[in-house]
């Protein structure tokens, strides 16, 4: 007798999938009608009266109550580091007063630990999970290329403009490397055939490089590095080794291929190039060295600028606590992929 699909029980198992791609529809799909540069999305979006966050963050409550009343539901260290991830983020308050952009930061900080949990609990069907993730994967792609045709600034234009005018309703270029390469990573290791991550691998690089996100290009090496060496299943004393010389190599080549003419064109074709960023850093360093322990929280008017650079920004945000949180959080994730 032919087994019959229980499609309730499958949606049970799956809640979390849903949140998440849901979620990243929004994200890419609908932007704030009050954002400064939306004349700058070139693609199709959606326009809504308040922030796609706030959306998405109704989404995550509705299947996270919805979660709590099911059974067998389990939490774990990760989750406890989060929770107190959100605890520290209120310390700063004490002597900064709360700011516009805190509601901002502390919701994502918040949905960070709603879709861990989420995927810890309701995420158990690993060929969904697969499928969602190259949905969201292949959209990100498909919108960047689009929005790097359609802009006004060419990809042979200035750097900084054509960084500027490449704009997705959630972010620019690292905004989009930043969602691309976690995708990739998950595919990479997820996918059962070497051959379907061929394809894949080519579409990240291409992307990353349409960005010019020269941070998002290390990164996109050293992730197939790493996806490589995991689906091996060497040691992590092994992949750690592995990862660090895959880093040095990419930043080799990169490197490389900046002092070349055709590389020192496009990347540092601007009025705004690396080595301008070690004045952001000074910048925040100096806020770090003010407030070392817990930083100057995530008031915009507090910090000011983007230092691009991880290190740096959590030592300004959120100091020494923050930054030694952030190792447990990373250690904590290495240990779960390897059991």
């Amino acid at each position: 007798m032919e087994k019959k699909i229980n499609f309730r029980e499958i949606g049970k198992r799956n809640i979390g999938t849903a949140a998440l791609l849901l979620s990243m529809l929004v994200f890419a799909c609908f932007v704030y009608s009050g954002r400064e540069d939306l004349l700058r999305i070139d693609i199709f979006a959606v326009k809504l009266p308040i922030v796609p966050l706030f959306v998405v963050l109704a989404l995550a409550g509705i299947f996270a109550l919805y979660g709590l009343f099911l059974r067998g539901k389990k939490f774990d260290l990760i989750c406890l580091f989060l929770l107190l991830r959100l605890f520290l983020h209120c310390v700063p308050l004490l002597s900064t007063g709360i700011h516009g952009k805190f509601a901002v930061n502390f919701v994502t900080s918040g949905l960070c630990l709603v879709f861990y949990w989420l995927g810890l609990n309701y995420a158990k069907d690993e060929g969904i999970l697969l499928k969602a993730v190259k949905l969201i994967f292949l959209l990100i792609a498909l919108q960047t290329v689009f929005e790097a045709f359609l802009g006004d600034v060419t990809f042979f234009g200035s750097t900084y403009d054509y960084k500027n005018d490449l704009i997705l309703p959630f972010g620019g270029s690292n905004a989009i490397a930043a969602i691309l390469i976690p995708c990739f990573a998950y595919i990479f290791c997820a996918e059962k055939r070497w051959s379907m991550c061929i394809p894949y691998t080519v579409l990240l690089l291409f992307v990353i490089a349409l960005t010019k996100s020269r941070g998002g290009l290390i990164v996109a090496l050293c992730a197939i590095a790493l996806a490589v060496v995991f689906r091996l299943q060497v040691s992590v004393r092994k992949m750690l080794l592995f990862g660090a010389a895959g880093g040095v190599l990419a930043g080799l080549l990169i490197a490389l291929l900046i002092v070349t003419p055709w590389g020192s064109y496009i990347f540092l074709n601007s009025s705004s190039t690396v080595f301008g960023r070690f004045s952001l850093w000074e910048e925040h360093l100096t806020y770090f060295a003010q407030r070392p322990f817990f930083g100057f929280g995530f008031s915009g008017e507090t910090v000011t600028n983007n230092p691009h650079n991880f290190i740096v920004h959590i030592l300004s945000r959120s100091g020494v606590v923050g930054l030694e949180l952030a190792g447990i959080l990373g250690g904590c994730a290495v240990m779960k992929l390897y059991g």
